[in-house]
């Protein structure tokens, strides 16, 4: 029987007996096997597989072949019993031997391209078992261990190909799970890493640096559906071996009490954590143990108000963050370390210098005050009976506290509102102060002796002395 392609092409050709393949079948490479390679052109058409049948069943030598630069070269080597596969010889694409097996018993091993070998072990009754070692191309061992029925068993070791001992690795059992116990080192024998077993369901990671110092150690427990999860207390250390931060985990999220320090040994930052998420007021410090900043977390944990200090106890910047990524919220405030506002800055980074605030202020507060001392002034001129012109007044016995009054607040208004004399910021702020204060001191003794007021006031001859009487 013969089998062609929709192009024409042989694609297989067999014999049968009594319906079944007996004897020799060739297999062709077709479109879809041809595909599989870099270059199908070389395959296709060409001769891929001959296979020997017994009724219908594989038995004895069959052969599969490549082709390099349009020569045919072997592939595999197959010995079949029964239909399965007994021994298989694999071949390099340079046609050199690159592993030779018995499928049931026996010994097997796999070469390199150049024919070094590369690995050596064992079958019994189709798996692996006994001992396995891996070569690199020099011929030292890169891996070795034991099997036990396909499964692997014991401590493995892995080698640098210097020699030198990489990793032991052994499987443990914890209730229905397997854990990976790992010791690994560098190519000077310092160790890297390592996971052991330190309870029952309980194992510990730890890190070590180049040096060959602990990093860090965090303690795990095993699961009953095996997942690992972080449980006590992690500690990361510097290299000087002191502990640089310690943190306790709680059902794989941190819980309780957590802590930094400096290479000293002196606390840098403590922060209580709440179901993983760090709450209330988070502290650091300079090693003075004096306040370095405090952050407030919000209800919710979203944002914070943070405050830095320099270590002269001054205020440094303040503002809010959002706690995601520590990105700014609105304005920050920076201030000088003698404790001067520096300057304050906006969420798209303009600075405004403290300088230009303060002046903004004072001048804010100049125009509160006068318009404060307006309203003053009209409530004691509606206490006084009617508005006075001039000397007149409608209700005499008032009469010398409302001029008095409205002498300082018409006097101190003309020097404020002065455009070619302008009065200098802090003068006028002082000047606001005192006109607002008199006023409040006129208003709330209208109501009072008229002539004890009297005669307090005509003790003042000027404008100074009225001002004194009325803000004392």
């Amino acid at each position: 029987m013969k089998r062609y392609d929709e192009l024409g092409t042989l694609i297989e050709e067999a014999t049968y007996k009594n319906n079944n393949l007996n004897g020799v079948r060739k297999i062709y490479y077709d479109a879809s096997l041809a595909n599989s390679h870099s270059k199908p052109t070389d395959y296709y058409g060409k001769l891929f597989a001959v296979e020997n049948y017994v009724n219908g069943v594989l038995e004895g030598a069959s052969k599969e072949y490549q082709y390099l630069k349009g020569q045919q070269a072997l592939l595999k080597d197959i010995v079949y019993k029964n239909g399965k596969e007994d021994k298989l010889v694999e071949y390099h694409m340079e046609s050199s031997i690159i592993a030779s097996y018995e499928i049931d018993n026996g010994d097997c091993y796999s070469n390199f391209k150049s024919g070094a070998k590369e690995s050596v072990y064992k079958r019994v009754n189709g798996n692996i078992h006994g001992k396995y070692v891996k070569y690199f191309e020099n011929g030292k061992v890169a891996s070795e261990g034991e099997y036990n029925n396909g499964s692997k068993t014991g401590v493995w070791k892995n080698y640098f190909e210097n020699g030198a001992l990489k990793s032991e690795e052994n499987d443990a059992k914890i209730g229905e799970c397997t854990v990976s116990l790992v010791k690994e080192y560098s190519e000077q024998a310092l160790p890297v890493k390592e996971i052991k077993l330190v309870g029952a369901n309980q194992i510990q990671e730890i890190a070590y640096f180049e040096n060959g110092k602990k990093k860090s150690e965090s303690p795990f427990v095993i699961a009953s559906d095996c997942e690992k999860i972080k449980e006590g207390v992690e500690k990361t250390y510097f290299e000087n071996e002191v502990v640089e931060t310690e943190i306790t985990y709680k059902n794989g999220k941190a819980e309780g009490t957590g802590k930094g320090y400096y290479e000293s040994g002196k606390l840098y930052t403590d922060c209580i954590f709440v179901n993983g998420r760090k709450t209330g007021t988070v502290k650091t410090f300079f090693e003075d143990g004096k306040i370095q900043s405090t952050t407030e977390i919000e209800s919710g944990g979203g944002a914070a108000y943070v405050k830095n200090y320099y270590n002269n106890g001054n205020l440094k910047s303040e503002g809010r963050i959002q706690i995601l990524g520590e990105k700014p919220m609105g304005d920050w405030k920076y201030y000088k370390e003698d404790g001067k506002l520096d300057y304050v800055q906006s969420p798209n980074g303009t600075k405004t210098s403290g300088s230009d605030l303060e002046s903004r202020e004072v001048w804010n507060k100049i125009g509160e005050n006068k318009g404060q001392s307006w309203k003053l002034y009209e409530e004691l001129s509606k206490k006084c009976g009617a508005y006075c012109a001039g000397s007149d007044c409608t209700v005499d016995k008032k009469k010398d506290l409302f001029m008095a009054g409205k002498e300082i607040y018409e006097s101190i208004t003309k020097k404020l509102d002065s455009r070619t004399n302008p009065v200098p910021r802090e003068e006028a702020f002082k000047m606001s102060e005192q006109m607002r204060k008199s006023l409040e001191k006129c208003v709330s003794l209208v109501d009072l002796d008229s002539k004890a007021i009297e005669k307090l006031l005509r003790k003042a001859s000027t404008m100074d002395e009225k001002i004194q009487i009325l803000t004392n």
